[in-house]
């Protein structure tokens, strides 16, 4: 059907198309065993409905009717009055035919339950009322009961009480079951939002952290090394003439400047990074900016994650694409984004040649082992790879909403 696929999301539709689909399942299985009422009463003869083809299809076809109706009527979204005619025309039917072919079990075990979907319980039992005296009008097994011997009425009073007593335990079930889906909802929802601030809090207290060590470094570290710069200048100006001490200077000035430039490479490094909201966008900035060719396989809406999770992927691409330049330049690059069903895949591969394999030496250096951290951190998992002649990185991160 059309509206399965959101069914997961909705707890009271689900509950309603799991109890109405039940009661109809009960409803066609009677109806292709046993002959309507009215054929009973009328010929006295037994007529089995499977021995007919086209009274079983016609069962079956109403049936599907029915569903369809119903499904129809719990979608999301608004509906226009046409439709609610129509749909709220079949099921009337459907109860019609129903209580006049055989009882009213098979009309309170599915009117009542798709009334429950807009109205509160009080409000569904008075709605359902009407149907109730409706059927018992329609019914030729009540009205049989009510022109008989009391023998016949003792037989109608106690498929009454058999009517109600089903169907109030259909209903309590019912509750109890939609109860039960709309706490699992609402604790989905809480889980989420757990989730979503524990994100917030670690990724605040990292960039705390981040800041305060870059600060450090640039106040204590950063001025010495300047004031040693501006020493050696100096020194180097005032010498006179031996040439061991000028090229001694210049090696450390040489120095000095390789330091200033780790500094502040390690500095801009620790400060807060501003990935902004779309990862999806970030990744086709950095691949169109890179010097070698990437081919790019994106999802065209973006997926649903944490702000961590959102940064951490795009680490993993930029670290991915900065091993793959620094150890197999001009190979081919691929970054494929996958929304799976509980999760976002991120998968970088290049090929490498066996030369490149050498350099990696046998583990993954300092800049995978933090990127595993930041993975982890985030609630994703990292793999890595150097199978089959391929460097391949992958990480997966749960999603916010699940599809």
């Amino acid at each position: 059907m059309l509206s399965l696929f959101w069914l997961s999301y909705s707890p009271r539709a689900r509950a309603v198309v799991l109890f109405a689909g039940l009661g109809l399942l009960s409803t066609l299985i009677t109806s292709l065993v046993f002959s309507t009422n009215w054929e009973y009463l009328y010929t006295e003869s037994f007529n089995w409905p499977l021995a007919h083809p086209w009274l079983a299809l016609a069962r079956i076809g109403v049936a599907f009717v029915t569903a369809f109706a119903i499904l129809w009527l719990v979608r999301p979204g608004r509906r226009r009055w046409g439709e609610t005619l129509l749909c709220g025309s079949c099921l009337l039917a459907y109860a019609s035919l129903v209580a006049y072919s055989y009882n009213l079990t098979g009309v309170m075990l599915v009117i009542p339950i798709v009334l429950r979907y807009w109205y509160k319980p009080l409000a569904t039992l008075g709605l359902s009322l009407p149907l109730i005296g409706l059927g018992m009008w329609l019914s030729p097994g009540y009205l049989f009961g009510f022109t008989q011997p009391a023998s016949s009425l003792e037989t109608f009073w106690q498929a009454t009480v058999s009517l109600f007593g089903q169907s109030v335990f259909a209903f309590i079930a019912f509750e109890l079951t939609l109860r039960r889906e709309e706490d699992r909802a609402h604790l989905r929802e809480a889980l989420l939002e757990l989730r979503r601030y524990r994100d917030l809090e670690l990724q605040h207290a990292t960039l705390e952290e981040r800041t305060r060590l870059s600060r450090d470094l640039h106040d204590t570290l950063g001025h010495e090394l300047t004031a040693l710069r501006l020493e050696v200048q100096r020194a180097r100006k005032v010498q006179r003439d031996p040439p061991a001490l000028a090229e001694s200077l210049d090696r450390a000035l040489d120095r000095s400047a390789e330091s200033m430039g780790s500094l502040q490479a390690a500095v801009k490094a620790l400060r807060p990074q501003r990935l902004g909201t779309s990862l999806l966008g970030s990744i086709q900035e950095l691949a169109r900016a890179w010097p070698s060719t990437v081919t790019l396989a994106l999802p065209e809406r973006e997926p649903a994650l944490s702000p961590a999770a959102r940064l951490a992927a795009f680490r993993c691409v930029q670290e991915g694409l900065t091993n793959a330049q620094k150890h197999a330049p001009g190979t081919a690059l691929s970054v494929d984004v996958v929304v799976q069903q509980l999760d976002v895949m991120v998968t970088l591969h290049n090929v490498y040649s066996p030369p490149a394999v050498g350099k990696r030496g046998g583990g993954g250096g300092l800049g995978l082992k933090g990127l595993t951290e930041q993975v982890e951190a985030a609630g994703g998992d990292l793999q890595i790879s150097t199978e089959g002649g391929a460097f391949c990185l992958q990480a997966t991160f749960p999603l916010l909403e699940l599809r």
